[in-house]
């Protein structure tokens, strides 16, 4: 091969690759553009640019797939209580209303919770207004009286009015197999009728307010001293008396006091000073804790009209609990213990 030859094919292959070269231009890489952080790049050697992406799965399923709600489960219905009487329904007589022990009646041919001539007895004493040392300790002094059944306040309502009757124990009754404790009017121990305006009720709660009046009532308290020929076994505590009443059914075979009952005593100073008191009387204990003539004005009254305290206030909590009474009141309020004047 000749110099000639060789430079001519040299020159040939050359001028084939330039052919080649300008039929195939580099393409321009693209400007980066706003949003295109994680983008492949058309010269992204990452073989995976071109492929589809993968959708994430739809934290919203289809509607067709989607299941309902769970609702929450409604409240059960309180089961019916046997002993209550079917309240509110028509009946004849009182049989019709269920359970006498939850004191269910018929009252104009419909049953209702009606305390119409029930009895109740002051069963303790609760928190005692004003708070003093003498108030306290004259609770306590009640308070076991009535634990001894010594003191037996009833409240019964006999169609006429509400009495205050002090009673004693007479047994028990038997009501639907639940036995009752039963009371009766001491023959010699007053009977008072008290003024108000009866019961008032709103479904199961029934709630009076009853007063003496402006003359003071005789509560005996028994000494436990024998009664004598001339010996009289009972301290006297005269009171101007109210009393707020509160009776609600309460769930089974129970009827209970409400919280609103209390009893309301004015104590003059004369019958305060004819009441003992432990070593003393109980005007001499209250005199040293507050003074007529110097204790708070809403604590004490004045009885007389002359424009000077002569009597304390106290009022007293009481519990309510229900019991029979073995005969219907009559009022007497001038009776008396034996001897006892």
């Amino acid at each position: 091969m000749t110099p000639t030859t060789r430079t001519t094919r040299w020159l040939a292959a050359l001028a084939l690759l330039a052919g080649v070269a300008a039929c195939q231009p580099p393409a321009p890489l693209p400007e980066p553009q706003p949003g295109d952080a994680g983008r492949a790049l058309p010269s992204d050697p990452n073989p995976m640019a071109d492929a589809a992406p993968t959708p994430l799965p739809n934290p919203d399923p289809p509607r067709a797939n989607r299941q309902p709600p769970i609702e929450p489960a409604p409240e059960p219905e309180p089961e019916p209580d046997p002993d209550a009487g079917p309240r509110g329904a028509p009946c004849e007589d009182d049989a019709h209303c269920g359970s006498e022990l939850v004191w269910a009646a018929c009252r104009a041919d419909v049953c209702v919770f009606d305390p119409e001539g029930r009895t109740t007895r002051v069963a303790s004493l609760g928190p005692s207004w004003p708070v003093y040392q003498s108030t306290g300790r004259l609770k306590a002094l009640l308070q076991r009286q009535i634990e001894r059944d010594a003191l037996n306040l009833l409240l019964t309502n006999a169609g006429d009015g509400m009495y205050l009757i002090q009673g004693e124990r007479a047994g028990e009754y038997d009501v639907e197999g639940r036995l009752w404790p039963l009371y009766r009017q001491v023959p010699r121990l007053p009977v008072e009728r008290l003024d108000g305006d009866g019961w008032d009720c709103i479904e199961d709660v029934c709630a009076a307010s009853a007063s003496a009046g402006d003359e003071p009532i005789d509560l005996w308290l028994p000494t436990g001293a024998p009664a004598g020929q001339a010996r009289c076994g009972y301290d006297r505590l005269s009171v101007q008396l109210m009393v707020d009443a509160e009776v609600q059914r309460a769930p089974g075979l129970n009827v209970r006091g409400g919280e609103q009952s209390a009893l309301s005593w004015v104590l003059s100073l004369d019958a305060a000073q004819g009441m003992p008191f432990g070593e003393t009387t109980l005007a001499a204990a209250l005199q040293a804790e507050r003074p007529l003539h110097a204790g708070p004005p809403d604590e004490l009254a004045d009885l007389n009209g002359d424009g000077q305290p002569d009597a304390w206030r106290f009022r007293f909590a009481i519990d309510l609990a229900p019991v029979g009474l073995a005969r219907a009141p009559h009022e007497d309020p001038e009776a008396r213990p034996p001897n006892c004047f």
